[in-house]
Order: structure tokens, then C-alpha cells, then sequence
């Protein structure tokens, strides 16, 4: 009969991945609609802009984040108690990446957040703007 811990690790692996897939497509396509000011081919307002990135784009980047940060844990505790050794590697493994994604997200979302602000404001001081 298979390890249940090792099939856990092996579910939660797979779940993250394909988590990812979905999610950053969604977060980079509304963090390019609020830093071009183009929406399916329209130019969008400041205002509009703004809302996009503050109620679309950070949401879903902390959402992976912290996805990244929770099932990370989860595959440590999964590790820590796995009885197999092989679990226990991939546990460790597959832990480490999702931690270290996590915690891409939030540097890199939140520097990805300040020069898409920073943008926005200079384009929007210059009056380029439909």
C-alpha cells in the first residue's frame, strides 16, 4: 500500500503547481492592464488604472504569496512527521521552493507594486491620459 504522507506531499506539490499556473497568469495580465493604461485594446483612466492595481493585481499577489507561504509549512509539517525517507525529502524539497516562492511574491509583488505607482503617477502628472 503507497505512503498516504508521501502521496499528500505528492498532491500538494502538484496542487501548488497547478495553482500557480492559473494564478499568475491572472496577476501578471492585471499588473500589465494597470502599467499600460490598455484594456483589451481601450485606453483606461488613472483612476481606473489605480483601482486595478490596488483591487486586482495586490490582492492576487499576496493571495499567492501567503498560498505559497501556508502550503510551504504544510509540507514541512508533512516532512517532520513523514516516516518515509523519501517523503521526508520531498516534503523538505518541495517546502523550501514553496517558502522561497512565497517569499519572491512579496518582495518582488510589492517592488512590482511601487514602480507600477510610480508610473501611473508620472504619466498621469504628464496628462497622458485618454
Amino acid at each position: 500500500m503507497p505512503d498516504p504522507t508521501l502521496l499528500a506531499i505528492i498532491a500538494i506539490i502538484l496542487l501548488s503547481f497547478f495553482v500557480g499556473l492559473f494564478v499568475v497568469r491572472i496577476v501578471n495580465g492585471r499588473g500589465d492592464d494597470a502599467l499600460t493604461g490598455v484594456l483589451k485594446g481601450v485606453r483606461i483612466p488613472f483612476r481606473t488604472r489605480k483601482m486595478i492595481l490596488f483591487t486586482h493585481y495586490m490582492p492576487l499577489a499576496l493571495f499567492y504569496a501567503a498560498w505559497n507561504v501556508v502550503m510551504g509549512i504544510g509540507l514541512f509539517g508533512l516532512a517532520r512527521d513523514a516516516e518515509n525517507d523519501v517523503a521526508k525529502a520531498l516534503g523538505y524539497m518541495g517546502g523550501f521552493m514553496l517558502e522561497c516562492g512565497g517569499v519572491v511574491w512579496f518582495v518582488l509583488g510589492g517592488a512590482w507594486v511601487f514602480h507600477a505607482w510610480t508610473i501611473i503617477r508620472e504619466a498621469e502628472a504628464s496628462k497622458d491620459h485618454p
